[in-house]
């Protein structure tokens, strides 16, 4: 690829938009293929080689944000730019949030885009990471708790070595940013980190997806293509909800665990791989093993070291730093003169909500505290009502007084949020800061 800055795909519905950023880009120095659609995209995704997407937002039939989702799930590893001719920092911040590299609006300045093509993908070459960029407030494991400074001494011991972890914790705690820490401190820390999220690859895809396939493998398979597993070779897999493999792949992954070994889906040949292996979950594996869910070898081979990261409920004083660490980092990224302080009662009310879905829970509210604050300070009565309630709790419902588990504090915080969307549940989840399949988990147990 000597000669060649990047190989870009580029989604727009509108011809002479995509004919028009083919010859700039290309006069550029980069290698441009483009596609009509957001579902044209997905297909060349799965086998083009690729170093970055660039799409549009507001197409016919899937939007770009859809796009970003879906890429985020079958290619994690391939960075997106999202751009409109609609801009609005609701765009800007749903983008971001769902793991876009960068976003800008139309008109677009070829020179501008050629930067900042540049910059995304030396990241990804520079890092090694097959992944799309963590925000900087989620790059340290921040904390001052007994309970956390466990975990980072575990962390410090394991790292050096090449044993396979097992990391374990409610959704929102930090399993990747454990694994992050474990890769940074080991001797692999120069070769790639590849991160996987199991629970949002469909089954049909996740063997092509871990395992890499041959050219005719299946239909859309036009190159071969190497699966994550091989992406890491000579460095670090890190498996996120590995619970939510199929039995099928788990016996796979089983395999490379005992041989350091892979076969691409249509391939006959099997390739040698030096990969450690760090998984998370936050289901009880082993009730899965004893409902046939999970098969217990793997399960033992997995946990030879286990690291479990505390709730944000049980690290209350970590609350404190972590909520000026994120106000800090969100004032500098949307560019505000100051981070906002806190009003009177404010750290009381956060100190005291049970956090279901953890520190993620924490700095969702935080950033959008910070996009739709009107002034310098964020008051008590700008906290959702969920949020604020249960630190003045009134005489018919004392969530905090001792005498509640936390199934009924959890369930009290998923209804009030319902509450507070209308019953919209993808949007309870998103504010909770857990997925949609846990809430419908949580919801179900009432």
């Amino acid at each position: 690829m000597a000669g060649v800055r990047g190989r870009v795909l580029f989604v727009d519905d509108d011809a002479s938009t995509r004919k028009a950023m083919t010859r700039g880009l290309r006069q550029d120095g980069f290698e441009v293929t483009t596609a009509a659609s957001a579902e044209e995209a997905l297909t060349l995704t799965l086998g083009a080689p690729l170093d970055v997407l660039v799409t549009d937002v507001l197409m016919g039939g899937m939007s770009g944000i859809g796009l970003l989702r879906k890429v985020r799930q079958i290619r994690p590893g391939l960075p997106v730019v999202v751009i409109t001719g609609y801009g609005s920092v609701n765009v800007a911040v749903e983008a971001m949030r769902e793991g876009a590299a960068d976003y800008f609006a139309k008109p677009v300045s070829f020179d501008h885009l050629a930067r900042t093509l540049d910059r995304v993908i030396g990241n990804c070459r520079r890092h090694g990471e097959i992944v799309s960029p963590v925000p900087p407030a989620e790059s340290p494991l921040i904390g001052q708790s007994d309970p956390i400074r466990k975990v980072l001494q575990r962390v410090a011991v394991v790292a050096g070595t090449d044993a396979t972890v097992l990391v374990r914790g409610e959704s929102g705690t930090g399993k990747e940013l454990v694994s992050r820490q474990l890769h940074r401190a080991s001797r692999r820390r120069t070769g790639p980190l590849v991160i996987v999220n199991c629970a949002a690859i469909t089954e049909s895809l996740a063997e092509s997806e871990l395992f890499g396939h041959e050219k005719g493998a299946f239909t859309g398979a036009v190159r071969p293509r190497a699966g994550k597993i091989e992406q890491a070779n000579g460095g670090t897999l890190f498996l996120d909800e590995i619970g939510d493999l199929s039995p099928i792949i788990q016996t796979k992954i089983l395999r490379v665990l005992q041989d350091q070994i892979v076969e691409r889906v249509g391939g006959s040949t099997s390739l040698k791989v030096d990969v450690r292996l760090v998984a998370a979950t936050n289901r009880d594996l082993e009730r899965m093993i004893q409902e046939g869910g999970f098969r217990e070898d793997l399960y033992y081979r997995l946990k030879v070291v286990t690291i479990d990261i505390p709730p944000l409920r049980d690290r209350i004083d970590d609350i404190s730093p972590l909520v000026n660490h994120f106000l800090e980092e969100l004032a500098h990224r949307y560019e505000l003169p100051a981070a906002p302080a806190l009003g009177r009662g404010v750290m009381d009310a956060l100190r005291a909500h049970p956090w279901p879905g953890n520190v993620r829970e924490l700095r969702n509210l935080i950033e959008e505290l910070v996009i739709t604050g009107a002034g310098e300070r964020i008051l008590l009565v700008d906290l959702p009502h969920h949020v604020r309630g249960p630190s003045v709790p009134s005489s018919d419902e004392p969530l905090l007084d001792g005498t509640h588990g936390l199934d009924e504090i959890e369930r009290a915080a998923i209804q009030r949020t319902l509450t507070r969307t209308g019953g919209n549940k993808t949007e309870t989840a998103r504010i909770l800061g857990i997925g949609l399949k846990t809430l419908y988990r949580k919801l179900g147990a009432e």
